[in-house]
This record gives C-alpha cells, structure tokens and sequence, in this order.
C-alpha cells in the first residue's frame, strides 16, 4: 500500500489560481513520519499526474536517486524543489514499499494551460506593450515563477516610464486559460498649493505637466517645478505627494 507523508500543496481550481500566484510560497506539510520507511534503500523515483512538464525535467531537480537512502530533510528537499518549478499548484510524495526497500513516487497537479492575457487599468502603457513583458509561451502550463518574474518586469518598466507609483495588484485565471493582470498605475486625484502668500494659485497651477485623474509621472513633477522656479518669484519650489 502507498503511503503519503509530504506534501506541498495550495488548494485551487483554475478560476480561484490568483491567489497562488500571487503569493507564490508554500509551506512543507510533514505528516506523521511512517518509521518504517525512513533509513530504507530507495529502489525507484517515479513521477505521477504530469501531463504537459516533461518528467525529464523534474527528475533534474531531484537529489535523491534509486540508492538513495529515504530521509525526511532530504525528502523535503526535493518535493520543494519540484513546487519551485512553479508548474505546480499541488505537489505530494507517496511511498510504496517493496522488499528491497521503498519506491519514492512524487505526485504533481499542474497549473492551467496559459491561452491569453488581458490587462486591467492600463492608461499610460499599451496592452502590446504589457503583453510583450509575459514571457510564459501560449498554449503551455503557466509557470508561477516566470509570472512573479513578469509582474516585476511590468512594474520596472512603469517606472523606468516614470510612473513610480504603478502597481500590479491582482492577478486572476479564468477556466478558459485567460490570465488578467490588473494594474494600478497611481492615478494623480488634485492638487494643493501652499506657502504662496502673494502669488494666486492658478499663477502655480497653470505651469503644472500634469492633470488630475491621469496617471502620476514623476518626469512631469519635475518639469513642473522647473517652469514654477522659472517665473522668479519664489526662493525654493517642491513636490509632496
């Protein structure tokens, strides 16, 4: 009979996967240690319930080979690393016990099938634009630790723009493999003028790059407080948001 012992595992289905995604980490689940499995020679590894990953390519993350003797650090070890991969919402490790000793069988779940994406409050950047920075190929597992990588990718390139206050703040898998990436990309609410005593505040705010409701660009700020230092009349000019 297989025993279970470890297992790494987010409960999701393929609409609820935004919150695995987003979070990206995991936790080692350890079971009660069946005893007798512990300290026997490993006869086999085998890998169940991959359909697209090639087992190649998780068998390359293993340390432990048939030889091997079981034990827990290592076994946790390598079940992180297969969760690592970031093809997985579910990783397990089930036993089978055999006369020469026991066969280590690692049981994956695998991430949905990535069709497409869509963007969400994207007004300063194209959907191509954005688009180009997800790099995990269409019509393959979607890959949780390329999408942490991508939404990172996506916020760099806002603020090498000069919107530094944009943000990726949800991400959702709808089942027909759609992935939408919602962003905030800090929209400017208004402006407040203060310490002008003499000097009326649409004096200031005509000089200004920038409109409320659009999205703040730290570039424009800064021409902004050029052209206000420029009309002469005050002794120092900043920003605070």
């Amino acid at each position: 009979m297989a025993k279970r012992m470890y297992s790494h595992k987010k409960k999701a289905t393929a609409a609820a996967l935004c919150a695995a995604f987003a979070l990206l980490s995991t936790t080692s689940v350890l079971a009660a240690e069946p005893a007798d499995i512990m300290g026997k020679t490993i006869t086999a590894v085998k890998i169940e319930g991959e359909s697209t990953v090639q087992e190649a390519d998780i068998y390359a993350v293993l340390a432990l080979k048939p030889g091997d003797v079981a034990e827990t650090t290592a076994l946790q070890t390598d079940l992180k690393a297969v969760y690592d991969m970031g093809y997985f919402y579910n990783a397990s490790i089930d036993f089978q016990e055999v006369p020469e000793g026991v066969e280590v069988i690692y049981v994956v779940e695998e991430n949905p099938v990535l069709q497409s994406v869509a963007f969400e409050g994207n007004i300063s950047a194209t959907a191509e634009e954005l688009d180009a920075l997800v790099t995990n190929p269409r019509g393959e597992v979607l890959n949780t630790k390329l999408l942490a990588q991508n939404t990172k990718q996506i916020e760099t390139f806002y603020h090498d723009k000069g919107n530094i206050l944009a943000k990726v703040t949800d991400v959702k898998m709808e089942n027909d493999g759609l992935l939408r990436l919602k962003i905030n990309e800090g929209i400017l609410e208004g402006f407040s003028v203060k310490g002008n005593e003499k000097t009326k505040d649409y004096v200031i705010l005509r000089e200004m790059r920038m409109t409320p409701g659009e999205p703040f660009n730290v570039n424009d700020a800064r021409r902004s407080v050029q052209r206000i230092n420029n009309l002469g009349y005050f002794e120092d000019v900043n920003v605070k948001l």
